[in-house]
Parts: structure tokens; C-alpha cells; sequence
């Protein structure tokens, strides 16, 4: 019996939606459509910080992995039911990222007619970039980043799955202090490059060395899985406290609380680590974490992390020309926020029923028919 963990879905739409916010912030100031003192960019950090939600997502992927597919890898590496799980994870990563590149095509042609302040198949929007985007290869070279751009920690999340299955069966074959240890010093490694290697500059970004970021972090997620028994129908946390509510709420304001003052990168990745910790050991939904819209949200997070970057760069560059070059006041640029994000949540729903869904039940139907043959 494989556990749920609805909390978890309703921080991963929060989490997707944040990042779509910060994409939006980014094209609003790119647009001069926004003053260096309105209150979006002097009032909080957090928007300009929720890139680490894409950290968040690494962490929570291998955990959700883990609970999902390590089980197959416990006492053997079979090459059959590796091939299955690739072939799973290409139905779940690959229809939805194929179909918004796609849509990139005819804007990227648009800027031949029309003055968008670059000239079409410009660095980082090359034909070749576009080529290893169509793989998911985009985040494996340097300089692959562009198009959809959020896609390149798909791309990163890809390179790591196909070594998962030796991950999970390495994770499983140790014991859980072993986990524990494991992912105390990943997270240490972490914050001894934000703290001291590089403590002045963002290097713990898309722009570096993405790879290893997801490697290390996606390996955290594995631990935590390993350490809180996600294996397992029952478990109890070492320390019982860490599974309760107050707990959960404490360390998740404090992740926001770090994000909206700006502080190093290392406490908010610490932050996000201890909570899928917690809601793991807690076995149950917490009240706060519970509303439907919020499940809503996570089931579409995949659709709204995709799909978001388009609609904010078309949207932006439209109000731009609109506005003639005068700045929209913090009101309009709320309104504008609410609004970009709402279509951003309609769209999204849209994808995941027609797209998502879709794929992912074909390319499911077509490993369990190919299982029952062999």
C-alpha cells in the first residue's frame, strides 16, 4: 500500500504558483513597467527569492520517488523494470514540456515582425538550445537555458531519474541513520557554498551547475524518505513533536519568514527539508493544508510551472506597449499580478485534463500491457 501525502500537493501548486509570480516580477521590471521603489520590489524579498521553490521541488521529488518506485529496487537493479520506470517518467515529464515549446515557436517568429528589444533565434532562444530542449538535455550543457526557461530543472530532474533506480537501491541496501547522516551533510555541503564560497552572489541558481543542485538535493528527498519509514504503512518520528501541526506551521513560516527578508539560500532549502520531513512522519493532513482549492493547485502544479512562462512574457510585453512608458502604480501592478495568475490557473487546469492526464494514463496503460506480454 503506497501512502498519500495530500499536504504535500497543496505546497507543491503554492510552490508553482510563487515561482510564476516571480517570473511575472522579473518581466514587469525587465518592461520598465514597475518603479525600483514600488513595493514589490522594496516591501518583501520573498517574490524575488521563490526561485527556491525549484529546490523545494528537487527535495520533494526524490521523496515522492521514493515512496513510488524504490519498493521495485530494494533487493535488485532489473534492467526490464528499469526501462518501465524510464518509459513512466518520459509519459509523465515529456507531453506537456513538447506542447508548450511548441507554443514558443510562433512567439519567438513574432519577434521578426514586430519590435520586442531582441531579434528572434537570439542567445538563449538559439535553434540549437531549442534542439536539446526537445530531449530535455537543455540544463546537461552550459549555456542550454532558454525558450521555457522553467524547464531546465525538468531537464535537470530528467538527467537524475534515469540514475534512480541505483540511487533508491544504494538508499534502501543502508540503514536509516545512514540516511540521516547522508542528508545532514548534502544539506551542510549546501550551506557551506551559500555561506562561504559564495555569500555575496547567487551562485546556488539556475545558472550553476544545475545538475549537481539537483543531484544533491533530489538525494535529500531519497533520505527523507528512507528516514521517515515513507516506505512503510507505519512509522513513528524519533522526536514526536516533529509530526505535529505546530511543528509544521513553525517550520514553514520560518521558510517564509527567511525568504521575505532575503536571507541566504541555505536556510530556506533547510527549511523546505525539515517540513516534507515532518508532513512525512505526521501520516495525516493537517488542517491548514486541507482546503480543496489548495489540492487543486498541486494537481496542476506541473501544468502551471510549464505553462505560466509564456502567458507572463506575451502579457508583460503586451502592457508595455499599452502603457507608452509610463509605470503602472502598485494597484495596477496588483491587479495585474492577480489577473496574470488567475489565467495562469485557468490555463493550467485546462492542460493537465486535456494533456497531462491524457499521456500519463496512455504511457501507464502501455507499460502495464507490455508487462502482462513479457
Amino acid at each position: 500500500m503506497k501512502l498519500r501525502f495530500d499536504d504535500l500537493t497543496s505546497l507543491r501548486g503554492v510552490a508553482a504558483l510563487s515561482v510564476a509570480a516571480m517570473h511575472l516580477w522579473l518581466d514587469l521590471n525587465n518592461q520598465a513597467l514597475i518603479a525600483a521603489d514600488s513595493v514589490f520590489n522594496t516591501g518583501t524579498q520573498f517574490i524575488a527569492k521563490s526561485y527556491l521553490f525549484v529546490d523545494f521541488f528537487f527535495v520533494l521529488s526524490g521523496f515522492v520517488l521514493f515512496i513510488s518506485y524504490a519498493g521495485e529496487f530494494s533487493t535488485r537493479i532489473n534492467l526490464r523494470d528499469w526501462k518501465t520506470f524510464l518509459v513512466r517518467r518520459i509519459g509523465r515529464l515529456f507531453p506537456l514540456h513538447l506542447f508548450m515549446l511548441a507554443l514558443f515557436l510562433p512567439y519567438e517568429l513574432s519577434r521578426i515582425y514586430l519590435s520586442t528589444g531582441s531579434s528572434a533565434f537570439a542567445p538563449p532562444n538559439t535553434v540549437e538550445n531549442f534542439v536539446l530542449s526537445i530531449f530535455l538535455m537543455q540544463a546537461w550543457v552550459p549555456h542550454g537555458f532558454g525558450w521555457n526557461s522553467p524547464a531546465w530543472s525538468i531537464s535537470a530532474e530528467w538527467f537524475v531519474n534515469i540514475f534512480f533506480p541505483v540511487l533508491a537501491f544504494i538508499v534502501l541496501r543502508q540503514s536509516r541513520a545512514f540516511s540521516a547522516a547522508a542528508a545532514v551533510i548534502l544539506l551542510a555541503g549546501i550551506g557551506v557554498w551559500c555561506l562561504f564560497i559564495a555569500p555575496d552572489v547567487q551562485l546556488w541558481n539556475n545558472s550553476n551547475y544545475p545538475l549537481l543542485r539537483c543531484a544533491m538535493e533530489f538525494t535529500i528527498g531519497l533520505c527523507i524518505g528512507r528516514l521517515s519509514g515513507a516506505d512503510l504503512v507505519r512509522a513513528t518520528p524519533a522526536i514526536p513533536v516533529i509530526g505535529s501541526q505546530l511543528f509544521i506551521a513553525a517550520i514553514l513560516a520560518a521558510a517564509i519568514l527567511a525568504m521575505h527578508l532575503g536571507l541566504n539560500d541555505t536556510y530556506p532549502v533547510v527549511a523546505f527539508s525539515l517540513l516534507i520531513y515532518a508532513i512525512a512522519v505526521r501520516r495525516k493532513d493537517t488542517a491548514f493544508l486541507s482546503p480543496r482549492p489548495l489540492r487543486l493547485l498541486g494537481e496542476w502544479s506541473y501544468s502551471i510551472y510549464l505553462v505560466h512562462r509564456l502567458i507572463c512574457v506575451v502579457t508583460s510585453f503586451v502592457v508595455s506597449r499599452l502603457m507608452h512608458g509610463r509605470m503602472l502604480t502598485d494597484l495596477e501592478a496588483a491587479a495585474m499580478f492577480v489577473a496574470v495568475l488567475a489565467v495562469v490557473i485557468g490555463v493550467s487546469s485546462l492542460t493537465y485534463r486535456w494533456i497531462e492526464v491524457p499521456a500519463r494514463r496512455a504511457v501507464y496503460g502501455m507499460t502495464i500491457r507490455n508487462a502482462r506480454t513479457a
